[in-house]
């Protein structure tokens, strides 16, 4: 059984999408958003790699 079954959809993906985004970009993550991909097109275009705290622009709190 999923893990997660319990958490409640998102109600305004969109918004939160953005908002992550933002704050990723914030401290210094280059970020890449897709609205309205399909899984498929998602999987193909994410990558990642891992980032040094000594790359932030802004330290984490």
């Amino acid at each position: 059984m999923d893990s997660n079954a319990h958490i409640p959809p998102l109600r305004n993906t969109v918004h939160d999408t953005q908002a992550l985004a933002h704050t990723l970009e914030r401290i210094g993550i280059d970020v890449t958003t897709q609205m309205g991909a399909r899984e498929t097109e998602l999987a193909q275009s994410v990558w990642l790699r891992p980032v040094e705290l000594s790359e932030l622009e802004t330290p984490l709190r």
